[in-house]
């Protein structure tokens, strides 16, 4: 749920409401997300919201580990 860079023994919780917290051992990275996408209705908003999280730790991942 997090995005391709992440270890296997990367591990975490996504939330309903679009909170987020995921720990990546290997480079000691661990990022909390806290949002409320409560409001957002529809299956593509819904969509777009887990593109953005996956993009998202993608990026912090390749800034703090890569």
């Amino acid at each position: 749920p997090v995005g391709p860079l992440f270890s296997g023994q990367s591990y975490g919780h996504t939330g309903d409401t679009g909170t987020s917290i995921w720990i990546e051992p290997e480079g000691q990275l661990m990022i909390v997300m806290l949002t409320n996408r409560i409001q957002s209705e529809g299956e593509q908003t819904q969509s777009a919201f887990i593109d953005f999280r996956r993009q998202l730790h993608t990026l912090i991942h390749r800034r703090w580990i890569s």
